[in-house]
């Protein structure tokens, strides 16, 4: 089973917003480093609610840190060189986290290929796989500049194990830091045929080089209780009050421009009202990434959105 993906699609159906309403089944994203992140994560969930499943890379942390999650991490891994066929242990630890309570499904992936998802479908007919990292199989599809062998090889290796790649190949999974440097797709999704509904890239990178990926499943979950909540976007706020004629009272100019800048979101009914200030923030920030990637990388509009990232954890502890 493949998909046939128009390349050349620009609608924004597989781009998920930081703060949107649906929760997805699985969510897959290289962190850059745990514990900078943790209690962003936690306030995220808490207001979308808990994904079934996290798979984190790069976590660099040998601490459970997610609330509600039992944590299983990998402590080294092990990579090859391209041009060098030695293996070195680097310490970009990966990461699954469960809900608390669950068995232990981590699998150590230090094995070479796929021979952990050959082995775990060998297990149990009645099993579904999904296999999610950062392969850095470079490939024209991809972003990349020349194919790989190395995607070629995990094609045919994955199709003998059953797996399909639910990758939306208009969608690169990771951003250039500077002018030099291309979006690229080195985060790829395989999972088994008709398991995930829908794949979409975050438009929000929070604080990392990788935008995470949501995902949702085609298998039956209990239904989210969901709530309505206002929030409102500050910085909006403030321009709209600025650009409102002077011959309006101020009264008149609040209200009118609190009304404008107000957005209607859903939230997870289990959990409190989220933080405006929080909401403010992601929202912000998720507005200036764009703004970046169009000006040509500039490194002063990356440090915005840097900005932005900083004062969204140092709130969130």
């Amino acid at each position: 089973m493949s998909r046939n993906i128009d390349l050349n699609n620009t609608s924004t159906h597989n781009l998920a917003s930081t703060t949107m309403s649906r929760c997805p089944d699985a969510f897959h994203w290289n962190c850059g480093r745990l514990g900078t992140c943790a209690n962003e994560l936690n306030l995220l969930f808490g207001h979308i609610g808990h994904p079934a499943l996290l798979l984190l890379q790069g976590t660099r942390s040998t601490q459970q840190a997610i609330r509600g999650y039992d944590g299983y991490l990998q402590h080294a891994i092990a990579h090859t060189a391209i041009h060098d066929s030695s293996e070195r242990l680097v310490q970009a630890q990966a990461a699954v986290f469960v809900p608390e309570g669950s068995s232990n499904i981590h699998k150590c992936t230090q094995k070479s290929k796929f021979r952990m998802a050959t082995e775990s479908s060998c297990a149990t007919s009645a099993c579904v796989l999904l296999v999610c990292g950062d392969f850095n199989a470079p490939h024209r599809d991809w972003g990349y500049g020349q194919d790989f062998v190395r995607l070629k090889r995990f094609s045919g290796e994955t199709e003998a194990v059953g797996l399909v790649l639910a990758n939306d190949t208009a969608y690169s999974t990771r951003h250039g830091l500077h002018a030099g440097q291309q979006d690229t797709s080195p985060n790829l999704t395989w999972s088994t045929p008709c398991l995930v509904r829908e794949w979409r890239c975050g438009l929000d990178t929070m604080g990392s080089d990788h935008y995470p990926i949501w995902l949702e499943h085609n298998i039956p979950t209990a239904k989210r209780h969901t709530c309505h909540t206002k929030a409102v976007n500050c910085d909006e706020f403030r321009a709209n009050f600025k650009a409102l004629r002077n011959e309006h009272a101020i009264p008149v100019k609040i209200v009118r421009t609190a009304e404008d800048s107000t957005r209607h979101i859903s939230v997870n009914g289990n959990q409190p009202t989220p933080d405006q200030h929080l909401l403010n923030l992601w929202n912000t920030r998720q507005q200036l990434h764009p703004a970046y990637l169009a000006s040509g990388r500039r490194y002063v509009d990356l440090r915005k959105v840097s900005d932005k990232t900083t004062q969204a954890r140092r709130y969130a502890k």
